[in-house]
């Protein structure tokens, strides 16, 4: 349905016609010299007003006046191509039916702005030599951007802000400065493709259903800025693959309101990290803003079975092991846990860097092979299930005390305590005393040799000491975690 049906009857009669633009433009120029033959028309200002165009628009030639578009309803597409537009040009408030697209011929000697312009097809800007732009396209738009060379692009920059379904550049021929912003704008789906040397760029205040940036390299600048999760048809995805982000800064992002994070192939150890809430369970897949091999689409689906491994069968949970593409996840992810660890710690993060560091040591144990690496892989247990890498304290306690308590009973069921015995069916409070006293007297790994153990309990005296120590040094390393 095209845009001219919500024009009110009642104001239909305001709106006129105007079948050729360059015929329309050339007499609004004749007029002026006739009337002003010594007057400067780079000094007019054409205003455009309630106008309707029936047929497609081609902006070509030179454009020596300022124009302004307010409240204009384009029939079929608006395009620029082989113009000059000397004097600053302005979309206020318009609907195009078409598409909206400029080419690599156009030069825009001034501003060029747009501020709530509907388009039911695509904005499409191939190329183009922009000065200062201000642009917000609402109405769930599609704005792909694949050239220019903009020495300043604001999407988003008047009030009411963006709405697109889908908003995407392709860098290689895009140089300048571009900002996508706004407190009001929503985009559907952000996505950032390959590198130009030559290019700046932030992203500030938007909300997002998906954001992908994907073989992009950071040469000069690159900020993100407060990214807010925004809820749609599909999951919200923050994804980042096979790109150099250099000294990207990152301000005031909640991870956690993404419901997937995805990092994958990404230099992340120079850039910046100011105030960002942390999802710690990043996957190294590459997003679904991009294209993928049968073998990546395979993928996600032999993670999440491999990390359901209660509901799958033993030979499936082996098979998925030795899988090379589950080792090549895993690999990745811990390089990804890796960088993010040095990334903080550098910064003094110390929580967030131990925390990556607990997640790197687990991808680390998926990538190893049980019959080649086994005491690596036990260390790895041992570390996450007795003390969470360092990082807790409630774990070696209760190990401590578990392990104390069992080694105790198999000493009393032994033998080795002439005055104690398991005695469940006749329990007595001096002997519950006398256990509870040689539970906590042997505890300490620091005691002196107990002459009254004799054989293999020597051995289990040893454990015990061994194993009091382990876990001592677990409950003290856990204290002074947070101490450098």
């Amino acid at each position: 349905m095209s845009y001219i049906n919500s024009i009110q009857p009642n104001e239909q009669s305001d709106y006129k016609q105007i079948v050729d633009w360059n015929k329309y433009y050339e007499n609004f120029k004749h007029n002026f010299h006739s009337q002003n033959p010594d007057g400067d028309f780079s000094q007019v200002h054409l205003k455009v007003e309630k106008q309707i165009f029936p047929d497609d628009v081609y902006f070509t030639g030179i454009i020596e006046c300022s124009v302004q578009f307010i409240n204009c309803f384009f029939q079929g597409d608006v395009a620029f191509y082989n113009i000059e537009v000397k004097e600053s040009i302005f979309f206020r408030q318009c609907f195009c039916d078409g598409e909206f697209r400029t080419t690599k011929t156009c030069v825009f000697d001034d501003d060029f702005d747009i501020a709530d312009f509907s388009v039911k097809n695509e904005v499409y800007i191939e190329g183009g030599s922009f000065q200062t732009c201000k642009w917000t396209f609402i109405d769930n738009a599609i704005v792909k951007i694949n050239a220019g060379h903009f020495e300043s692009l604001n999407l988003g920059y008047w009030g009411g802000g963006c709405l697109l379904e889908e908003l995407s550049f392709h860098f290689p021929q895009i140089t300048g400065f571009i900002k996508v912003t706004g407190n009001k704008a929503i985009i559907e789906k952000l996505t950032l493709f390959q590198f130009s040397a030559d290019l700046s760029m932030a992203i500030e205040d938007i909300s997002v259903n998906s954001i992908t940036i994907y073989r992009f390299r950071n040469e000069k600048a690159f900020r993100i800025f407060n990214i807010k999760s925004k809820l749609g048809k599909k999951p919200t995805e923050f994804a980042i693959a096979e790109s150099y982000l250099g000294k990207a800064e990152f301000y005031s992002i909640d991870f956690t309101s993404f419901q997937n994070v995805y990092f994958s192939d990404v230099h992340l150890t120079e850039c910046s990290f100011v105030n960002i809430k942390w999802k710690y369970d990043i996957d190294s897949f590459i997003g679904r803003g991009i294209a993928k091999s049968k073998k990546e689409e395979q993928l996600p689906g032999k993670i999440s079975r491999m990390r359901n491994e209660l509901n799958q069968g033993i030979d499936e949970i082996d098979a998925l092991k030795n899988d090379p593409d589950v080792i090549e996840f895993f690999s990745k992810n811990r390089e990804v846990f890796r960088q993010l660890k040095y990334a903080n710690e550098k910064q003094g993060d110390i929580i967030n860097g131990q925390k990556f560091h607990s997640k790197e040591m687990l991808a680390y144990n998926r990538t190893l092979d049980f019959e080649k690496n086994l005491w690596t892989k036990l260390v790895i247990k041992m570390s996450y299930w007795f003390s969470d890498f360092g990082q807790s304290f409630t774990r070696p306690l209760l190990w401590l005390f578990i392990g104390h308590w069992f080694l105790l009973i198999i000493l009393i069921s032994s033998g080795n305590f002439k005055e104690l015995s398991i005695n469940l069916a006749n329990p007595n409070c001096a002997g519950f005393k006398m256990a509870f006293e040689q539970y906590f007297t042997l505890i300490n790994p620091l005691r002196k040799p107990e002459s009254t153990f004799k054989g293999y309990h020597i051995i289990i005296d040893l454990i015990m000491r061994i194993w009091s120590s382990y876990m001592i040094y677990n409950i003290i390393r856990a204290t002074r975690r947070f101490i450098k």
